[in-house]
């Protein structure tokens, strides 16, 4: 019997609700949750008391590279759009690896080694066998703003919308968009947190409209889910996928096996997996 693999994950919370895998037998996940009360030390007493494997942290801030490279332990950065670019690269050269979703992202963050993945989506948000038929209600994940609002409001007074406002567990979540059929992807504003919007409703088998430009360099409009660029477009969208359903079936299809590509137990192993192979 082999012994159990051990992987600290380091983040803000709305990242790792929707990004980390449950623990296995063989490989045990920790959880660091980042606070505007703990700084980099915090993170390097953690890594130190567990003695994990590997450490990965999510969107890296200043310090917290320098800090768990004196452990010794292998860590890596994982990038989230937008990505750090050349003035961090100071940051970012303590990771012995960086995880990127493009080249030009990895090269810009001074990457020596890099490895492309997209943010992974927790396993507890998979939905294998979706059942819409009897749903007809839109979900939509972010907090509102005047911009958002000229989307959201007439869609508001015209369909079933649920909004999450303030994020959730992924039980919670999961549990939400089990009560939708179609999810709705506005861009993000800036200075509020970055959700990850995209991969729990594609891993939960809804149709994703996405507002143009796509944000998300991994996945292509029309094959795993559809653009739109006004509110009145979206509002078309959403009337036509509750009345012919079965036009989207095969979006709806590719972008859950999109997000099979991305499923977090898969992802956080082949990066410790290389991590560890590095010592």
């Amino acid at each position: 019997m082999t012994d159990q693999t051990t992987t600290i994950l380091v983040g803000d919370r709305n990242v790792l609700s929707t990004a980390a895998p449950p623990s296995t037998a063989e490989r045990r996940i920790e959880l660091v949750f980042r606070s505007d009360h703990a700084g980099p030390e915090r993170i390097a007493a953690a890594v130190g008391a567990t003695g994990p494997q590997a450490v990965i942290v999510f969107a890296p801030k200043p310090g917290e590279g320098e800090a768990i490279a004196t452990s010794g332990i292998p860590a890596a950065a994982w990038l989230i759009p937008p990505s750090p670019r050349l003035e961090l690269q100071p940051e970012l050269s303590p990771f012995k690896l960086i995880v990127a979703t493009d080249l030009d992202t990895a090269e810009g963050a001074g990457a020596k080694s890099w490895t492309q993945m997209a943010r992974p989506v927790s396993d507890a948000l998979f939905v294998d066998d979706p059942n819409f038929e009897f749903i007809t209600r839109a979900f939509f994940d972010g907090s509102t703003s005047e911009r958002r609002d000229r989307f959201l409001q007439p869609v508001k007074h015209r369909f079933d919308v649920l909004h999450l406002v303030d994020g959730s567990s992924q039980v919670q979540l999961s549990e939400l968009l089990g009560r939708c059929q179609v999810a709705i992807n506005l861009h993000s504003e800036p200075g509020l947190p970055s959700r990850d919007r995209v991969g729990p409703a594609l891993a939960a088998g809804l149709l994703v409209l996405a507002e143009r430009p796509l944000e998300r360099p991994d996945l292509v409009e029309g094959e795993h889910l559809v653009g739109f660029t006004s509110p009145f477009e979206l509002e078309e969208l959403i009337a036509s996928s509750i009345e012919n359903p079965e036009h989207f079936s095969e979006i709806r299809k590719a972008g859950h096996a999109a997000a099979e590509l991305r499923r977090s137990s898969t992802a956080i192993e082949l990066v410790t997996d290389h991590l560890i192979a590095q010592v």
